[in-house]
C-alpha cells in the first residue's frame, strides 16, 4: 500500500515496528527499511534491508521535532545512498508533504504490531484499529 499522506506515514513510521519501503520515481531505485521504538525511550532504531531476511544498523530517530541520525555504531557513512534517501523522505514527512517523486510503501502489516492488515482503513493508514488507538493517545501526550 502507498502512503499518500505524510501523517499517515510519519504515524506508521513512528508506530513501533514499521516496515516499509521507499522508491523514487525518477530513478525506480528502492530501499526497505525497519523502524523499530526503543523500550521506555522516545527513540527509535533505523535498519536497512540488505538481504532477504537480514537488517543492519543505520542509526536513530529522536528528539522533538523527531529528526534522524547517524550514530558511532551505524553500519553506513553519510553520504551513502540509502541513509540519504531516509533522511530524505522522513525529512519530508515529518514538514507534512511526500515529494511527488517517491513512494512510501507498507507491507500490508500493522506498523506497531505486525499483525496482517485487512480492514480497509486500517489498509490505508498502515496501522490497526487497536494499534492506532494506542498510537494516537501517544502522539497526544507528547504533542
Amino acid at each position: 500500500m502507498n502512503f499518500s499522506s505524510a501523517v499517515l506515514a510519519r504515524e506508521f513510521i513512528l508506530a513501533g515496528d514499521a516496515l516499509f519501503t521507499l522508491r523514487s520515481l525518477r530513478t525506480d531505485q528502492h530501499y526497505t527499511f525497519k523502524v523499530q521504538k526503543a523500550q521506555n525511550a522516545e527513540r527509535w532504531f533505523v535498519k536497512l534491508l540488505v538481504s532477504p531476511d537480514e537488517f543492519k544498523y543505520m542509526g536513530t530517530i529522536d528528539g522533538s521535532p523527531p529528526a534522524f541520525r547517524l550514530t558511532g555504531k551505524s553500519q553506513y557513512e553519510p553520504e551513502s545512498t540509502p541513509v540519504r534517501a531516509f533522511k530524505f523522505a522522513f525529512g519530508w514527512v515529518c514538514q507534512g508533504s511526500i515529494p511527488t517523486d517517491l513512494e512510501i510503501k507498507h507491507s500490508g502489516k500493522c506498523g506497531r504490531c505486525g499483525k496482517t492488515l485487512t480492514n480497509p482503513i486500517s489498509i490505508d493508514r498502515g496501522i490497526g484499529p487497536e494499534c492506532y488507538i494506542i498510537v494516537e493517545n501517544r502522539r497526544e501526550r507528547h504533542s
